[in-house]
């Protein structure tokens, strides 16, 4: 991560849990993982639509609002 350890201080408050809540906080916190994330959010679209079921958008969601989490708190990510 390219953000200097703040001892304990959030780097940003912590997000809604939507996709796009989650993409701005991530583009804060570890930009370099933006592709990732859009590729993710591609796939449970579309696995979410072959189903029929939600399941994989809230699972995005969960991994997601969990990798953030981590990183905004720098000296235990």
């Amino acid at each position: 991560m390219s953000q200097p350890a703040h001892d304990g201080v959030e780097l940003i408050p912590r997000p809604e849990q939507n996709p796009a809540a989650l993409k701005a906080a991530l583009a804060v916190v570890a930009a370099d993982r933006l592709p990732e994330m859009i590729d993710g959010q591609t796939k449970a679209m579309a696995e979410a639509i072959t189903t029929g079921s939600v399941q994989p958008i809230r699972s995005f969601v969960d991994h997601w609002a969990t990798v953030v989490e981590i990183e905004r708190h720098p000296a235990t990510a």
